[in-house]
């Protein structure tokens, strides 16, 4: 199922901004264990699963892998 959504997604947003569509990865990558892990584990201050950690603790991880959007 994922390869079909990400062809949908890339399929709308080519039509809206091709711009924007030239700047996805071209192909699939894994996510790295430990951001995998953080995720997995992050909770709000009164301990609920979010799921959501900052970029900026894991950029590391995808250094290389990853590409900016551009400015508007």
């Amino acid at each position: 199922m994922p390869p079909a959504l990400w062809n949908i997604n890339f399929s709308l947003i080519y039509t809206l901004k091709p711009k924007l569509a030239a700047n996805m990865p071209a192909r699939w990558a894994p996510i790295p264990a430990p951001v995998a892990d953080a995720l997995m584990m992050a909770t709000d201050k009164d301990g609920n699963l979010t799921g959501q950690v900052p970029f900026s603790d894991y950029k590391s991880y995808f250094e290389g892998s990853w590409y900016p959007v551009p400015a508007r």
